[in-house]
C-alpha cells in the first residue's frame, strides 16, 4: 500500500554521473492500483550535499511548485485535473544531490507507486 511521509524513495547523483548538469523536465507519478477515492499527491525534492548523515538534513528544495496528482479511479499523473509545475529554479542536478520522493496524500486503496523523472541537458 502507498503510504504518506517525506522520504519514501530516495536516490543519489553520484560523482561522475552523466545527470549532473541536467534539468528535470517531466515527472510523472503512476499506481499500480488506483485510489477509489482521494488525490495521491506526490512531490519531489532535491537535498543538498551534506559531509555526514542524513542528505537531506541539510538544504532541501521542493522541485515542483504544484504536487503531481493522481485523480480517482485513474492510473497516471497524466491525466490529472491538475498539472504538475516544475519549479526551473530548483530544477537542475548537481553532483551528490540526493532527490527524495515525498507521499503528501496517499488516496485509499493504492498500491503500487512509480515515479518517472526525465532530465535533459538545458
Amino acid at each position: 500500500a502507498v503510504a504518506t511521509g517525506d522520504g519514501k524513495f530516495y536516490f543519489h547523483i553520484a560523482s561522475g554521473s552523466k545527470l549532473i548538469g541536467m534539468d528535470l523536465i517531466d515527472a510523472v507519478a503512476s499506481v499500480i492500483t488506483v485510489s477509489s477515492s482521494g488525490l495521491p499527491t506526490v512531490d519531489i525534492a532535491r537535498c543538498a550535499p551534506v559531509a555526514t548523515g542524513n542528505p537531506c538534513s541539510g538544504t532541501v528544495a521542493d522541485v515542483l511548485t504544484v504536487n503531481l496528482t493522481i485523480d480517482a479511479n485513474e492510473d497516471s499523473s497524466d491525466t490529472a485535473a491538475t498539472a504538475a509545475v516544475i519549479d526551473t529554479a530548483s530544477d537542475d542536478v548537481i553532483a551528490d544531490q540526493t532527490w527524495r520522493t515525498d507521499v503528501d496524500v496517499a488516496g485509499t486503496g493504492t498500491q503500487g507507486l512509480i515515479v518517472t523523472l526525465l532530465f535533459q541537458s538545458p
